[in-house]
């Protein structure tokens, strides 16, 4: 049977609509799937880029509660020599910022245990060794942080961890703009520089004498007896209150600055301004505003001068024979400086919540040029700062008022460094210092 080019031409079109028809579903179901798929590779990117820039806030976040705890516990230790103390010191912080309004989410992590914080110490910042004494760098580490993600749970990441670390430790040498400066001045030779057993002439660690009285030729000419105007500071009331601690904070010095004297024996204001320091009051002073020191034990029998102005104490067995210092007391210097950290090692003192009576017998003291100098007001070039210690209370006996202290390595204060620090027993401050160990630290 013969069929027309036509039913031919209908039976093949036909046939291929019937057969054009089921392909075209499932091409149509396959591109859905590829669909489905690009929708969820594009929700993860998407949420890659969300839950990341969340993630970053919230590093950032922890990072700055990290940095105050290694910042707060560095302080504490530099403050009192206790490894124990700095821990505490560390932990209080990070639960005191954790309270703080947009930290709820830390604040849960923390209290779920989830979340592990270590402190290490090292004597070098690189490398850190952890446990080597004595410690001068403070890192803090805070691992097992999980935040929850939101986007990118379609692709299966539920959680991103994070770590976070900071180091802190002091300062080199401050040497310009350094605050929170007791008035007075060590007259020192400009001629010699600092290292590590002497500063500018005088030797680290034994007791020297800060102020002389009114029977003693004075290093700072006569009617001057070491004490210094600092900013607008001008006569005994204003000594009275730098001596207990009333530091104006504008009143810095650097390296070269000129500084002017105080002129006058001064012996009342002194006494009552620096035995605050040691929990004596007189006169104005009192407690509330200059508590006394957490440690105020002091030698026995106390260093006095001679009518030649030698360092000498009382012999205990011959109260008629007075011994020299040099050489002999020297040797056996009860409650020296050493002794002082002793005791704060040993005592169970808190420099975080009583700070204001830590290390009260920590004086930031400049060191100056007093040659050319003359009586009455004066000036006085700063040569550089250093730290001392006071041994004992002033005692007052008529116009006699004599300051013993040793210069000492290390205190705090508030300052900027040079470029090209000294060494020696100059102030320093705590600072943050790029972890070594951890390079977004």
């Amino acid at each position: 049977m013969t069929m027309s080019v036509m039913s031919v031409m209908s039976a093949f079109t036909t046939g291929n609509r019937r057969s054009t028809g089921s392909g075209g579903r499932a091409q149509r179901g396959a591109a859905l799937v590829i669909g489905m798929i690009g929708l969820v590779v594009l929700v993860g990117v998407a949420g890659m880029a969300l839950d990341g820039g969340s993630l970053m806030l919230n590093k950032t976040r922890l990072q700055n509660i990290v940095d105050s705890a290694a910042i707060n516990a560095a302080k504490a230790y530099d403050m009192s020599g206790d490894i124990v103390l700095g821990e505490a010191a560390s932990l209080q912080s990070i639960a005191q910022n954790a309270d703080l309004p947009g930290n709820q989410y830390f604040k849960a992590e923390f209290e779920g245990g989830g979340v592990n914080v270590s402190m290490q110490f090292s004597t070098t910042l690189e490398p850190f060794v952890n446990g080597t004494l004595p410690a001068r760098f403070i890192r803090v580490r805070l691992d097992g942080f999980q935040f929850a993600t939101m986007f990118t749970r379609v692709l299966g990441i539920n959680t991103l961890a994070v770590s976070v670390s900071a180091v802190a430790g002091p300062s080199p040498s401050l040497t310009q703009n350094v605050c929170d400066i007791a008035p007075m001045v060590v007259c020192g030779d400009p001629d010699t520089d600092p290292y590590d057993d002497y500063v500018y002439g005088y030797p680290v660690n034994e007791a020297i004498v800060l102020k002389t009285g009114s029977g003693q030729e004075s290093a700072v000419g006569p009617g001057n007896f070491q004490m210094l105007r600092l900013g607008d500071d001008a006569g005994g009331a204003d000594l009275r209150e730098a001596l207990a601690g009333g530091y104006e904070s504008d009143d810095c010095l650097s390296q070269s600055d000129s500084v002017g004297t105080e002129p006058g024996n001064s012996v009342g204001p002194v006494v009552q301004g620096i035995n605050t320091r040691f929990g004596e009051y007189r006169g104005p002073m009192n407690a509330t505003l200059y508590p006394g020191d957490h440690v105020t034990d002091a030698p026995y029998p106390p260093l006095s001068l001679d009518n030649n102005g030698a360092m000498v104490f009382d012999d205990p067995h011959d109260n008629l024979a007075p011994v020299p210092y040099e050489g002999v007391y020297q040797e056996a210097f009860n409650f020296n400086y050493e002794d002082y950290e002793y005791a704060y090692d040993m005592g169970s003192y808190s420099c975080v919540d009583d700070a204001n009576q830590c290390n009260r017998r920590m004086l930031t003291v400049p060191v100056g040029d007093c040659t050319g100098t003359e009586s009455g007001q004066g000036q006085v070039t700063v040569i550089g700062i250093t730290c001392i210690y006071l041994v004992q209370p002033v005692v007052q006996q008529g116009n006699q008022a004599h300051m013993f202290g040793q210069i000492v390595e290390g205190c705090a204060a508030e300052g900027r460094f040079s470029q090209n620090p000294s060494a020696g027993p100059e102030p320093t401050k705590i600072i943050l210092y790029k972890d070594p160990d951890n390079v977004d630290a």
